[in-house]
C-alpha cells in the first residue's frame, strides 16, 4: 500500500488519475443504468439487453479508431468532442420520446463516440513517473478501474430508486462532461510528444506482442462472464450480488499487494494462475454462497494485476504512436470476449445448469494461463536493459 501512497505524492499523479477516473466513471453505471432505463421505458428486458449490447459493440468498433485519432486530431479535441456528443445522446435518450429502434441506434452511437480517456491518460504515465515506476502506475490504474465497477452499479440502482429510472443516464452525462473537462485541463497533456503513425488503421496488429496481449485479455474477460452468469444462475439474486462483488474486492486487494510485482517473465502466468485457482475451487461447492464468495475473492486477487500488466506490456512493446491504437484493440478484444463468453455460458446454463457455466469459466481460465505461458517469448522483457525494445 505504501508503494501506491508514495506514487500519489508525486507531482500531478493524484490530479491526473483523479480526473481520468471521474471521466471514466460513467461506464461503471452503464450496465445497470441502461437496463433500468430501457426496461422502464419500453417494458422489455429484450430491448434493454439489445440496447446495452449495441452500446458495447459501438465502443468495441470505435475504440481503436478513436485511440488513433488522439494523435491525428489531438488529445483535447478528440476527448471533448467525443464527451460532448456522448453526453448529448444520453440526454436525448431521456428527454426525447424515441421509438425503440431509434433508442437502440442512439445507444450504439453513445458507445461509438465515447472518448478514449483511458488511452489518453496512459500517454501521461511516462511523464508523471520515472521508467522504474510506470508499471506501478499501470497497476494503480487497474485498481481504480475496479473501484468504478464496484461503486458504479450501486450508484446506478440508488439513483434509479431514489429519483427516477432516467437519473443514472443524466448522472453519466454529468460525470462524463465534468471529468473530461477536468482531465483535458491537465498541463501534462502539453508534454506528450507522439508522432502520427505511418501505418494504416490496423497496422499495429503486425506486432506479435499485441496479438498475444489481446488473446490473453480476451480469454481473461471471457472467464468473468462464466463466473457472473453461473453465480446468478445458482444463487438468489442478493447472495449472487455479494458473491460477484467479492471478485472486485479481491481484485482491489490483489492490485494493492501484487500489482507492482511485474519484473518476472512469469508474472502474467502467475496472476492468471491465481484467477484459475479460484475458478477451480468453486467447483467444490458451486451452490454455496459463502464458498463462492471466498473463491471469487481468491480469483479476484489476480485480476487487477493481470489487467495492469496487459496495458504495461503494450507500452513496452509498441512505440507511443502505435500504443494509443493498440489500447483500443485491447479494449475491443475484452468487450467482445465478455460478450462472446456471456453468450456461450448463457446457452450452457440453460441447457445444463450453472455448473456448466463454472466449468466454462475454468476452461477459459486454463486457456488464459496457457496463452500467458506461450506468449513469454513474444513479449518484451520487463527490465531496464530492454527499455524501449519492441517485441518481434
Amino acid at each position: 500500500m505504501r508503494t501506491y501512497l508514495d506514487l500519489l505524492r508525486l507531482k500531478g499523479v493524484a490530479r491526473v488519475m483523479g480526473s481520468q477516473l471521474l471521466a471514466r466513471f460513467p461506464w461503471g453505471l452503464v450496465s445497470l443504468g441502461f437496463v433500468i432505463f430501457f426496461y422502464s421505458k419500453f417494458h422489455s428486458y429484450a430491448i434493454a439487453g439489445i440496447a446495452l449490447g449495441a452500446q458495447t459493440v459501438g465502443v468495441a468498433v470505435s475504440g481503436p479508431l478513436l485511440g488513433r485519432k488522439l494523435v491525428g486530431w489531438g488529445i483535447r479535441p478528440t476527448l471533448l468532442i467525443g464527451a460532448s456528443l456522448a453526453a448529448a445522446l444520453m440526454l436525448a435518450e431521456v428527454l426525447i420520446d424515441l421509438p425503440a429502434w431509434l433508442a437502440i441506434v442512439f445507444a450504439a452511437l453513445i458507445g461509438a463516440v465515447s472518448p478514449p480517456v483511458q488511452s489518453a491518460s496512459r500517454l501521461t504515465f511516462p511523464i508523471l513517473v520515472g521508467e522504474d515506476k510506470v508499471s506501478v502506475l499501470f497497476a494503480f490504474d487497474a485498481i481504480s478501474q475496479e473501484i468504478i465497477w464496484v461503486v458504479g452499479p450501486v450508484l446506478a440502482t440508488f439513483l434509479a430508486a431514489l429519483i427516477s429510472p432516467a437519473a443514472p443516464l443524466v448522472a453519466m452525462a454529468v460525470f462524463l462532461i465534468a471529468g473530461t473537462i477536468w482531465f483535458t485541463r491537465n498541463p501534462e497533456l502539453d508534454q506528450i510528444k507522439v508522432e502520427e503513425p505511418e501505418h494504416r488503421m490496423g497496422g499495429v496488429l503486425k506486432y506479435p506482442a499485441l496479438l498475444w496481449v489481446m488473446a490473453i485479455g480476451t480469454l481473461l474477460v471471457a472467464g468473468f462472464s462464466g463466473v457472473e452468469i453461473g453465480t446468478v444462475g445458482s444463487l438468489p439474486k442478493t447472495a449472487a450480488g455479494f458473491a460477484i462483488g467479492a471478485l472486485s474486492v479481491g481484485s482491489i486487494a490483489g492490485g494493492i499487494w501484487f500489482g507492482h510485482r511485474t519484473s518476472s517473465k512469469f508474472a502474467m502466468a502467475t496472476f492468471t494462475s491465481i484467477i484459475l485457482l479460484g475458478y477451480l475451487l468453486a467447483l467444490v461447492m458451486p451452490s454455496n454462497p459463502w464458498w463462492l464468495g471466498f473463491c471469487w475473492l481468491i480469483a479476484g486477487m489476480g485480476v487487477a494485476p493481470a489487467l495492469g500488466l496487459l496495458n504495461f506490456l503494450i507500452s513496452k512493446a509498441l512505440p507511443a504512436s502505435s500504443a494509443v491504437e493498440a489500447y483500443g484493440w485491447l479494449g475491443a478484444g475484452q468487450l467482445l470476449g465478455y460478450s462472446g463468453g456471456a453468450a456461450i455460458t448463457g446457452i450452457a446454463l440453460d441447457l445444463n445448469g450453472p455448473l456448466m457455466a463454472f466449468l466454462l469459466a475454468g476452461g477459459f481460465g486454463i486457456a488464459t494461463v496457457l496463452a500467458s505461458l506461450l506468449a513469454i517469448r513474444s513479449l518484451p522483457k520487463l527490465d531496464k536493459e530492454t527499455e524501449g525494445q519492441l517485441a518481434q
